[in-house]
C-alpha cells in the first residue's frame, strides 16, 4: 500500500514538472474547448466580469488601499527563472530537477538564436537599437501621432480648442474636460521631450510632459498628472527634477497635479 501511495506521488510530481513539447500531458483538452457563452454559466459570468473591469484603473476597480496592495505585489513578483543559467545550481527549480532545468534553458538559448534577431547583436548595437526606438517613440508621443496602450481607459478626445487629443488615463481625461470649460488653450501635442537620467534603467532617457497649458500673458505650464503613491517614487521623481530644470530655462512654469485636482483649475489660470 506504502508503495503504491509513493508511486502515485511520483506521476504527481512528474506531471506538474513536465512542460516538454512531445508530453502526453499537454495534449489534455481545456475544461473550456466547444462551450460557448450560451451554452455555459461559468463563461457567461467571466465575460460580464471582465466587461466590468474594461479601461478602468485599479483605483477603479479595487479602491486606493487595496489598489496600491496589489501593485505592490505586481512589483514585487520575480519570474521563476531570474539571475539563473542553466548551468547554475542555486534555484529551487535547478535542485529539484537539474536535468530538466538545462534542457529548458537549452531549447530557449536554439530558440533564440532561431528567431530573435537581436541575439546575434553585440551589447553596444543592443543600446544604439535601443536609443534609437527609444527616440523614435517619444517623438511620435510627443506630437500626439502615437497613444502607447496600457490596461488604463485610453482613447481619443475632440476639444473644441485643442482639437484631436490622445489621453491615457480616465485622469487625464477629466483635466481636458476641466480646461475645456474653463477655457483655458492647451495640448498634449505639444512636441516636448525632456532628456534625463533614469536611475532605475541606468541610462538617458527620454520624458513627455503630459500637458503644455498657454495663457494669455504668453506664459506656459507644464503640468504632470500623478496620483499621489508615485510622488516618492524615484524614477518620477528623476523625471520632475529635469522637468523643473527645463522649465526653469524657459523662464515656465512646472505644475503636478494629484488625481483629487483633475477637475479643479486655479482661478488665476482662468480668462
Amino acid at each position: 500500500m506504502l508503495l503504491f501511495v509513493l508511486q502515485v506521488m511520483s506521476i504527481q510530481k512528474l506531471i506538474k514538472m513536465c512542460r516538454s513539447i512531445n508530453c502526453k500531458h499537454r495534449n489534455k483538452p481545456s475544461w473550456n474547448k466547444g462551450l460557448t457563452k450560451e451554452t455555459d454559466v461559468r463563461l457567461r459570468n467571466f465575460g460580464i466580469h471582465n466587461k466590468s473591469r474594461i479601461r478602468k484603473t485599479y483605483e477603479e476597480i479595487y479602491g486606493f488601499e487595496k489598489a496600491e496592495e496589489v501593485k505592490e505585489k505586481m512589483r514585487g513578483h520575480i519570474p521563476w527563472n531570474k539571475g539563473f543559467s542553466y548551468n547554475t545550481g542555486e534555484n529551487h527549480w535547478m535542485k529539484k530537477n537539474p536535468k530538466r532545468a538545462r534542457e529548458i534553458f537549452k531549447m530557449h538559448s536554439i530558440r533564440m538564436k532561431l528567431y530573435n534577431p537581436n541575439y546575434k547583436l553585440t551589447k553596444e548595437e543592443m543600446e544604439t537599437k535601443e536609443r534609437k526606438h527609444s527616440e523614435t517613440v517619444s517623438k511620435k508621443i510627443a506630437l500626439g501621432e502615437f497613444s502607447p496602450n496600457s490596461h488604463y481607459k485610453h482613447g481619443i478626445y475632440i476639444s473644441k480648442r485643442s482639437g484631436k487629443q490622445y489621453f491615457s488615463s480616465s485622469w487625464e481625461l477629466k483635466h481636458m474636460i476641466a480646461l475645456d470649460k474653463a477655457g483655458i488653450k492647451w495640448t498634449k501635442n505639444h512636441g516636448i521631450r525632456i532628456k534625463y537620467y533614469d536611475p532605475v534603467r541606468n541610462k538617458i532617457r527620454n520624458y513627455v510632459p503630459d500637458f503644455l497649458i498657454e495663457l494669455a500673458d504668453t506664459n506656459k505650464i507644464i503640468e504632470e498628472i500623478k496620483p499621489y503613491p508615485f510622488w516618492k517614487d524615484i524614477q518620477t521623481v528623476a523625471k520632475w527634477r529635469a522637468g523643473i530644470l527645463f522649465c526653469k530655462e524657459k523662464g515656465w512654469m512646472f505644475n503636478i497635479l494629484s488625481n483629487r485636482m483633475i477637475e479643479t483649475v486655479p482661478i488665476n489660470l482662468i480668462k
